[in-house]
């Protein structure tokens, strides 16, 4: 919640007063008031879930064309297919091809794997285990 942790509300800290409501409310607190420490407070939060966040993450590795990797894919019938790596196009995303077509993805649903792959040609590709 972006005002989770900062004792205003977004409305308090663009107009630097509380806006008008049917409930009742004192008219001390409806008079214009400036939150100070708000940059101070959003960074503090930030700096927090970037540590949480980095607890759990890791650096993936560059992947070099004429790797084989594993693809997790948006459907459960194209899971786990093998392919193979064509090219870098962006520092987390590769160009990879299998089944015929070649497909851009991102580095993190891209798992480098130990066996090879071997393009047949038919057009069809296939799977042999590396020694």
């Amino acid at each position: 919640m972006p005002t989770e942790g900062l004792n205003s509300s977004p409305v308090q800290r663009l107009m630097s007063k509380r806006t008008k409501t049917l409930l009742p409310t004192s008219a001390r607190l409806l008079l214009p008031q400036v939150v100070r420490g708000v940059v101070k407070d959003k960074k503090r939060k930030q700096t927090i879930c970037k540590e949480r966040y980095d607890k759990s993450s890791r650096i993936l590795g560059e992947l070099q064309p004429g790797d084989a990797v594993r693809v997790q894919a948006n459907n459960e019938k194209d899971n786990g297919l093998l392919q193979l790596a064509i090219k870098r196009v962006t520092p987390r995303s590769y160009l990879v091809k299998g089944n015929g077509r070649v497909l851009r993805r991102n580095r993190k649903f891209l798992r480098l794997t130990k066996e090879r792959y071997i393009s047949d040609f038919d057009g069809f590709d296939s799977i042999i285990g590396r020694n």
